[in-house]
């Protein structure tokens, strides 16, 4: 007797509703002519779901294990990946799967549940329970859509701002797809300020900087002294750089009034730090657009932007060659020119946002700390650089064509590039190989990695908001937002010792420091050490008298100087009233000669008629 596997009548009959099964051959049976048996609910069971929910935990686990390891064994830290939740929008309804697609469970933990994706699958359909698939995502820290402005920059941002007032460099970048909040995130509006204003007070609140600077930053973290003519015409420039919009030049100094205002509301603000240093802040505004560098801050009177190119100092770090730099004394100057920038920023519609960044934009602070004017060697250079990168698209949800279409892809590439990057770093750090050489990803593939690659590459602080709109149309892209931000979690931060630049002393410090060491206590001194003490006395003196000799030849070479500068201009003079004299000569030469023949012509002319 044999034992069939076919399913029974009965079960056909409860599943009529279903698929037909072509596993097995229907039954012989006249009686069953043109039917088919149909499989029952425990064989349709999808465990696809399943499988790839056990792998990833099991993939997470293993390296964040790795990376726990490697970390306590150097003693280091990763960076901090923060996500930050949009509301709802109101106009939309959500049946009760789509409610609890993201469900924050505790500060640091983000749980998913949403369909197993495919290409041809919509995200808007009614989802079914067996293709649900659930994910956990570990953050630095979580932040709801109650979440306010103040919160975000108090537990994100103003840590970084304290390095980055002792000295460190660090970056800032919002990420995210497209109508995610990235925007308002930094910038914010009048009535709750994002972290770039939050940032900028934060900054004039601790310092009070010099109104003229006397150093100019160059290149990466170079630096040049400004001459007398050198700071006027940078004052020059700032002024006319904020009065090319004159008409809102009031509008925005309102606006950050209020700003201001609001800000000493809901936090005091420090007090600004007591120290000897002297401080200048400069500032500066630029866009990637289509993989081409801009100057947000140019003002020029040419219809096209010139393009700017990035180049690489002696210690290969990457800046943008030509960037425009603007010394500003005030938290209100400094919006001026943020908001400067904003009319040059590439800005369009799209089917899923009105008023979509389609560039990658970075403000940047750079502050100068130096205690004395005429030593550029002696400035601390820190950099803090705020990233508001493009929202990743489909481009059959924006509807793009054209420009907006080139744009989209330029986009996408990039933020392709930079994941790979990111991936390429986390596998070399977790390597348990020792590695001879530092690990080479695809930063040059895209000037926004190469822009940023010693921050990815963990030699920098860096921190990243994840901004996630929980809209159902969005579930595909922002699952690769979260994957993206898990990878970058993982990165290491090398700790990098801050290097401070040489201070020069001035000839009252020496003094004072050779007296310091030129005080001796005579009755508990024997006589050997008070002679040592005389000799090295006499060394000093014999180092004072070639010093003394120094500062005359350097007198000496001033006065030979001037007295060469005087003799050149007499020469210049001397040779110009030469030249005069040259010119009227030969001016009056010809003039006789001209009247001559003119004259030698008259008579001519009469002998002839």
């Amino acid at each position: 007797m044999s034992i069939s596997n076919r399913p029974s009548d009965t079960e056909a009959s409860l599943t009529s509703g279903g698929d037909m099964s072509y596993l097995y051959g229907r039954d012989p049976s006249i009686l069953a002519y043109g039917q088919r048996p149909f499989p029952s609910q425990e064989l349709k069971k999808n465990l696809y779901s399943l499988l790839e929910e056990e792998k990833e935990e099991t993939e997470s686990i293993e390296s964040s294990d790795r990376v726990t390891n490697c970390s306590e064994k150097t003693g280091l830290q990763t960076v901090k990946v923060f996500l930050r939740m949009k509301p709802f929008p109101s106009r939309i309804t959500l049946t009760k799967e789509q409610a609890e697609a993201y469900t924050i469970i505790d500060s640091t933990t983000l749980l998913t549940k949403m369909p197993s994706l495919d290409n041809n699958a919509s995200c808007l359909k009614k989802m079914k329970p067996n293709e649900i698939v659930c994910r956990n995502f570990t953050f630095t820290q979580t932040f709801g859509p109650e979440t306010s402005q103040l919160q975000l920059f108090e537990e994100a941002v103003k840590p970084q701002m304290l390095d980055f007032l002792s000295g460190q460099n660090s970056a800032v970048m919002s990420y995210g797809t497209t109508n995610s909040g990235k925007t308002y995130t930094l910038q914010g509006t009048s009535e709750s300020p994002g972290i770039i204003p939050r940032g900028i007070e934060f900054v004039f609140s601790h310092i009070e900087p010099d109104s003229t600077p006397h150093y100019k930053p160059v290149g990466h973290c170079e630096v040049m002294a400004l001459h007398a003519h050198e700071r006027l015409l940078e004052a020059d420039q700032k002024m006319k750089l904020l009065s090319f919009y004159s008409l809102d030049k009031n509008c925005h100094i309102n606006t950050y009034r209020q700003m201001q205002q609001l800000l000493k509301q809901e936090a005091s603000m420090s007090s600004i730090i007591a120290t000897n240093a002297r401080y200048s802040v400069w500032v500066s505004f630029a866009e990637i657009y289509n993989e081409t560098i801009y100057d947000l801050l140019w003002n020029g009177c040419q219809k096209k932007r010139p393009s700017l190119k990035l180049a690489t100092d002696s210690k290969g770090r990457a800046y943008i060659k030509g960037l425009r730099s603007v010394c500003v004394a005030s938290g209100s100057e400094a919006y001026q020119v943020l908001m400067t920038g904003q009319y040059n920023l590439k800005v369009a519609a799209t089917a899923l946002n009105s008023k979509s960044s389609r560039s990658h934009c970075i403000f940047t602070i750079k502050l100068l700390k130096y205690y004395s004017q005429n030593d550029p060697n002696s400035v601390d250079v820190s950099i803090f650089s705020f990233c508001d990168l493009a929202g990743s698209e489909r481009l059959k949800k924006t509807l793009n064509v054209g420009e907006r279409l080139k744009e989209a892809q330029n986009i996408n590439t990039s933020l392709l590039v930079l994941g790979r990057c990111l991936q390429t770093i986390y596998t070399a750090q977790s390597s348990t190989k020792p590695q001879k050489h530092e690990s080479i990803g695809p930063f040059r593939e895209s000037k926004l990695t190469r822009l940023f690659q010693r921050a990815l590459s963990g030699k920098e602080q860096m921190s990243m908001i994840v901004n996630v709109n929980p809209v159902p149309n969005l579930y595909e892209e922002t699952q690769n937002v979260l994957k993206f931000s898990a990878i970058a979690k993982k990165i290491v931060i090398e700790r990098v010792p801050i290097s401070k630049r040489r201070q020069s002393l001035s000839r009252f410090s020496r003094i004072v420091t050779q007296s310091k060491k030129n005080h001796m206590d005579w009755e508990n001194t024997e006589l050997s050490d008070a002679a040592d003490t005389l000799d090295e006395e006499d060394d000093e003196e014999d180092e004072n008298s070639e010093d003394e000799e120094n500062d005359e030849m350097y007198t000496n070479l001033l006065i030979e100087n001037k007295k060469l500068k005087t003799e050149i201009e007499e020469l210049k003079a001397t040779a110009f009233q030469r030249d005069l004299q040259t010119r009227q000569e030969m001016t009056d030469m010809y003039t006789e000669m001209i009247k001559q023949i003119e004259n030698d012509w008259k008579y001519v002319y009469r002998h002839i008629i």
